[in-house]
Protein backbone atom coordinates (compact mmCIF):
# COMPACT_ATOMS: atom_id res chain seq x y z
CA UNK A 1 0.00 0.00 0.00
CA UNK A 2 1.69 3.50 -0.84
CA UNK A 3 1.35 6.34 1.57
CA UNK A 4 -0.45 9.11 -0.06
CA UNK A 5 2.15 11.95 -1.10
CA UNK A 6 4.59 8.86 -1.23
CA UNK A 7 6.51 9.27 -5.26
CA UNK A 8 5.17 6.12 -7.28
CA UNK A 9 8.50 4.64 -8.00
CA UNK A 10 7.26 1.90 -10.29
CA UNK A 11 5.49 4.12 -12.35
CA UNK A 12 8.43 6.54 -12.63
CA UNK A 13 10.48 3.89 -13.91
CA UNK A 14 7.94 3.01 -16.34
CA UNK A 15 7.73 5.67 -17.77
CA UNK A 16 11.86 6.57 -17.65
CA UNK A 17 11.38 3.06 -19.89
CA UNK A 18 9.23 4.20 -22.42
CA UNK A 19 10.94 7.13 -22.60
CA UNK A 20 14.01 5.65 -23.46
CA UNK A 21 12.58 3.72 -25.99
CA UNK A 22 10.54 6.38 -27.78
CA UNK A 23 13.91 8.11 -27.94
CA UNK A 24 15.75 5.25 -29.16
CA UNK A 25 13.35 4.68 -32.38
CA UNK A 26 13.17 8.31 -32.88
CA UNK A 27 16.73 8.28 -33.14
CA UNK A 28 16.88 5.11 -35.78
CA UNK A 29 14.47 6.67 -37.74
CA UNK A 30 15.68 9.83 -38.21
CA UNK A 31 18.74 8.19 -39.05
CA UNK A 32 17.59 5.85 -41.33
CA UNK A 33 15.14 9.28 -42.97
CA UNK A 34 18.48 11.11 -43.16
CA UNK A 35 20.40 8.38 -45.93
CA UNK A 36 17.60 9.45 -48.15
CA UNK A 37 18.75 13.38 -47.63
CA UNK A 38 21.61 12.18 -49.43
CA UNK A 39 20.42 11.77 -52.81
CA UNK A 40 17.58 14.03 -52.37
CA UNK A 41 19.00 17.65 -54.26
CA UNK A 42 16.69 19.18 -56.01
CA UNK A 43 18.33 21.70 -58.53
CA UNK A 44 18.90 18.46 -61.22
CA UNK A 45 19.97 20.11 -64.09
CA UNK A 46 18.76 19.31 -67.66
CA UNK A 47 21.35 17.63 -68.67
CA UNK A 48 21.78 15.45 -65.76
CA UNK A 49 17.97 14.66 -65.76
CA UNK A 50 18.41 13.72 -69.23
CA UNK A 51 21.07 11.41 -68.91
CA UNK A 52 18.73 9.53 -66.11
CA UNK A 53 16.12 9.56 -68.42
CA UNK A 54 17.73 7.53 -71.10
CA UNK A 55 19.47 5.54 -68.73
CA UNK A 56 16.52 4.12 -67.53
CA UNK A 57 14.71 4.21 -70.96
CA UNK A 58 17.86 2.44 -71.78
CA UNK A 59 17.54 -0.24 -69.18
CA UNK A 60 13.62 -1.29 -69.31
CA UNK A 61 13.51 -1.36 -73.18
CA UNK A 62 16.54 -3.90 -72.60
CA UNK A 63 14.93 -6.26 -69.54
CA UNK A 64 11.27 -6.04 -71.36
CA UNK A 65 12.86 -7.05 -74.33
CA UNK A 66 14.81 -10.09 -72.91
CA UNK A 67 11.39 -10.54 -70.64
CA UNK A 68 8.64 -10.83 -73.51
CA UNK A 69 11.41 -13.43 -75.49
CA UNK A 70 11.73 -15.43 -72.66
CA UNK A 71 7.92 -15.70 -71.56
CA UNK A 72 6.82 -16.01 -75.52
CA UNK A 73 9.47 -19.23 -75.47
CA UNK A 74 8.81 -20.21 -72.22
CA UNK A 75 4.76 -20.28 -72.78
CA UNK A 76 4.91 -21.59 -76.22
CA UNK A 77 7.58 -24.27 -75.37
CA UNK A 78 5.33 -25.54 -72.51
CA UNK A 79 2.01 -25.35 -74.02
CA UNK A 80 2.79 -26.33 -76.80
CA UNK A 81 5.11 -29.63 -76.71
CA UNK A 82 4.42 -29.64 -73.02
CA UNK A 83 8.42 -29.92 -73.03
CA UNK A 84 8.89 -29.15 -69.09
CA UNK A 85 12.18 -30.23 -68.72
CA UNK A 86 13.29 -28.34 -71.40
CA UNK A 87 11.80 -24.86 -70.03
CA UNK A 88 13.54 -25.64 -66.59
CA UNK A 89 16.68 -25.84 -68.39
CA UNK A 90 16.48 -22.96 -70.08
CA UNK A 91 15.45 -20.73 -66.84
CA UNK A 92 17.88 -23.00 -64.56
CA UNK A 93 21.09 -22.84 -66.99
CA UNK A 94 23.87 -23.14 -64.61
CA UNK A 95 22.49 -25.53 -62.48
CA UNK A 96 24.49 -28.82 -61.47
CA UNK A 97 24.62 -31.23 -64.29
CA UNK A 98 22.77 -34.36 -62.23
CA UNK A 99 20.03 -32.19 -61.26
CA UNK A 100 19.56 -30.91 -65.31
CA UNK A 101 19.95 -34.71 -65.94
CA UNK A 102 17.44 -36.05 -63.38
CA UNK A 103 14.80 -33.47 -65.21
CA UNK A 104 15.58 -34.81 -68.75
CA UNK A 105 14.92 -38.57 -67.14
CA UNK A 106 11.54 -37.71 -66.33
CA UNK A 107 9.22 -39.54 -68.70
CA UNK A 108 5.85 -37.62 -68.31
CA UNK A 109 5.41 -34.34 -66.39
CA UNK A 110 1.71 -34.05 -64.70
CA UNK A 111 -0.55 -31.61 -66.17
CA UNK A 112 0.18 -29.67 -62.97
CA UNK A 113 3.34 -28.69 -63.78
CA UNK A 114 2.78 -27.95 -67.04
CA UNK A 115 0.12 -24.94 -66.01
CA UNK A 116 2.32 -23.79 -63.60
CA UNK A 117 4.97 -23.09 -66.23
CA UNK A 118 2.41 -21.42 -68.72
CA UNK A 119 1.74 -19.51 -65.91
CA UNK A 120 5.30 -18.15 -65.30
CA UNK A 121 6.17 -17.89 -68.60
CA UNK A 122 2.76 -15.25 -69.10
CA UNK A 123 3.82 -13.38 -65.89
CA UNK A 124 7.30 -13.04 -67.65
CA UNK A 125 5.77 -11.82 -71.02
CA UNK A 126 3.56 -9.45 -69.21
CA UNK A 127 5.92 -7.72 -67.16
CA UNK A 128 8.06 -7.04 -70.32
CA UNK A 129 5.63 -5.52 -71.77
CA UNK A 130 5.45 -3.26 -69.07
CA UNK A 131 9.29 -2.50 -68.77
CA UNK A 132 8.94 -1.66 -72.38
CA UNK A 133 5.73 0.57 -71.63
CA UNK A 134 7.84 2.02 -68.77
CA UNK A 135 10.72 3.14 -70.99
CA UNK A 136 8.70 5.15 -73.26
CA UNK A 137 6.75 6.61 -70.43
CA UNK A 138 10.37 7.15 -68.92
CA UNK A 139 10.80 9.55 -72.26
CA UNK A 140 7.99 11.63 -72.65
CA UNK A 141 8.35 12.47 -68.75
CA UNK A 142 7.22 10.65 -65.33
CA UNK A 143 5.06 11.17 -62.85
CA UNK A 144 4.31 11.32 -59.23
CA UNK A 145 3.76 7.54 -59.34
CA UNK A 146 6.68 6.21 -62.06
CA UNK A 147 8.66 4.77 -58.96
CA UNK A 148 5.96 2.66 -58.34
CA UNK A 149 5.46 1.26 -61.85
CA UNK A 150 8.80 0.31 -61.78
CA UNK A 151 8.48 -1.76 -58.52
CA UNK A 152 6.42 -4.26 -60.78
CA UNK A 153 9.53 -5.22 -63.01
CA UNK A 154 11.88 -4.63 -59.84
CA UNK A 155 9.89 -6.83 -57.60
CA UNK A 156 9.82 -9.69 -60.43
CA UNK A 157 13.82 -9.84 -60.35
CA UNK A 158 13.23 -10.07 -56.75
CA UNK A 159 11.76 -13.09 -56.81
CA UNK A 160 13.90 -14.51 -59.88
CA UNK A 161 16.78 -13.39 -57.61
CA UNK A 162 15.83 -15.30 -54.67
CA UNK A 163 14.55 -18.04 -56.39
CA UNK A 164 17.63 -18.79 -58.87
CA UNK A 165 20.80 -16.62 -58.45
CA UNK A 166 20.95 -17.23 -54.98
CA UNK A 167 21.64 -21.00 -55.41
CA UNK A 168 23.78 -19.68 -58.30
CA UNK A 169 21.28 -21.71 -61.34
CA UNK A 170 21.30 -18.74 -63.46
CA UNK A 171 23.51 -17.80 -66.16
CA UNK A 172 25.11 -14.71 -66.56
CA UNK A 173 23.46 -13.10 -68.52
CA UNK A 174 20.21 -13.62 -66.87
CA UNK A 175 22.26 -12.20 -63.63
CA UNK A 176 22.39 -9.34 -65.48
CA UNK A 177 19.18 -8.55 -65.57
CA UNK A 178 19.32 -7.63 -61.70
CA UNK A 179 21.75 -4.83 -62.23
CA UNK A 180 19.93 -3.58 -65.07
CA UNK A 181 16.13 -3.42 -63.82
CA UNK A 182 17.42 -1.77 -60.76
CA UNK A 183 19.67 0.73 -62.39
CA UNK A 184 16.37 1.34 -64.31
CA UNK A 185 14.53 2.15 -60.91
CA UNK A 186 17.36 4.36 -59.51
CA UNK A 187 17.06 6.30 -62.45
CA UNK A 188 13.38 6.68 -62.06
CA UNK A 189 13.71 7.92 -59.22
CA UNK A 190 15.87 10.22 -59.23
CA UNK A 191 13.70 12.07 -62.16
CA UNK A 192 10.80 11.45 -59.45
CA UNK A 193 12.27 13.27 -56.75
CA UNK A 194 13.59 16.29 -59.28
CA UNK A 195 10.46 17.21 -60.23
CA UNK A 196 8.28 16.29 -57.31
CA UNK A 197 8.04 16.87 -53.48
CA UNK A 198 8.93 13.69 -52.22
CA UNK A 199 8.94 12.70 -48.37
CA UNK A 200 11.94 11.86 -47.30
CA UNK A 201 10.60 8.21 -46.95
CA UNK A 202 9.88 8.21 -49.75
CA UNK A 203 13.61 9.33 -51.09
CA UNK A 204 15.09 6.78 -49.03
CA UNK A 205 13.35 3.79 -50.45
CA UNK A 206 13.88 5.71 -53.61
CA UNK A 207 17.61 5.49 -52.81
CA UNK A 208 17.71 2.47 -51.07
CA UNK A 209 15.62 -0.25 -52.58
CA UNK A 210 17.85 -0.60 -55.80
CA UNK A 211 20.62 -0.30 -54.43
CA UNK A 212 20.41 -3.32 -52.19
CA UNK A 213 19.72 -5.09 -54.85
CA UNK A 214 22.54 -4.16 -56.98
CA UNK A 215 25.08 -4.77 -53.72
CA UNK A 216 23.25 -8.17 -52.94
CA UNK A 217 23.73 -9.51 -56.00
CA UNK A 218 27.82 -8.45 -55.87
CA UNK A 219 27.87 -10.20 -53.00
CA UNK A 220 25.90 -13.15 -54.11
CA UNK A 221 28.61 -13.21 -57.19
CA UNK A 222 31.49 -13.09 -54.86
CA UNK A 223 30.12 -16.12 -52.36
CA UNK A 224 29.90 -17.76 -55.94
CA UNK A 225 33.48 -17.49 -57.47
CA UNK A 226 34.44 -18.06 -53.11
CA UNK A 227 32.67 -21.05 -53.17
CA UNK A 228 33.73 -22.60 -56.77
CA UNK A 229 37.52 -21.78 -55.96
CA UNK A 230 36.91 -23.55 -52.38
CA UNK A 231 35.30 -27.06 -54.33
CA UNK A 232 37.99 -27.09 -56.96
CA UNK A 233 40.68 -26.74 -54.29
CA UNK A 234 38.93 -29.58 -52.72
CA UNK A 235 38.96 -31.45 -56.13
CA UNK A 236 42.56 -31.09 -56.33
CA UNK A 237 43.34 -31.84 -52.81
Amino acid sequence: MRILGEPDIASSKHKEKRQTSLLFWDGWMDEFLFLGTICSFKSCSKKMALSYSWVATACYAEWGLIHVLAGSLTAYGVAGSGDVAGALGGICEKAPKEEQDDAKAVKRWNKLNVRILLQHGLNLLFVGFMSLGLAVHCQYGVTRASFALGLWPFMADVAYFIAIDTVHYGAAFAEMQTLIVSTALFATGMLVKDKFDVTQLESTAMLLLPLALIASAIINKCLAFTGKKTKDEKKKA
